[in-house]
Parts: C-alpha cells; structure tokens; sequence
C-alpha cells in the first residue's frame, strides 16, 4: 500500500507542488520524533498538529507552498 501511495505522489508531482517530509524527518529509514523538545507524531505515521506547526515554520512551509518556483 505505501508504495501505491508514493508512485501517486511521483506521478502528481510532475504538476503539482508536493512537500516530502521523509528527508527533512528521517536517516536512513529512523524518524526522529521529538524536535526542539516537540512530540512530531500523534501516533506512527501522521504529524500532531504542534509538529506540523513547528516544521511549517521551521522550514517555512508557507514560502515553499506559495512560491512560483
């Protein structure tokens, strides 16, 4: 299943604008979970809403989305 859902996003990638988190989040297959003393998931796949918020504006999520690039 996960691998359907990353051929889908390489495929709507080529038209629109995807943000990978694995690379900022992951080495090597291990996922950090904390940041800055924040919890990053609410459970095993999916960001809590305070590591969204964190990331977002660490990496400025906005400038990325919105950016004519």
């Amino acid at each position: 299943k996960r691998r359907e859902v990353y051929q889908f996003i390489d495929q709507i990638q080529q038209q629109n604008r995807v943000l990978r988190l694995e690379n900022l989040l992951c080495d090597e297959g291990v996922c950090q979970a904390y940041d800055d003393g924040t919890k990053l998931y609410r459970d095993g796949r999916h960001l809590s809403r305070a590591g969204a918020t964190l990331l977002g504006q660490k990496h400025n999520f906005y400038r990325v989305i919105t950016s004519e690039e």
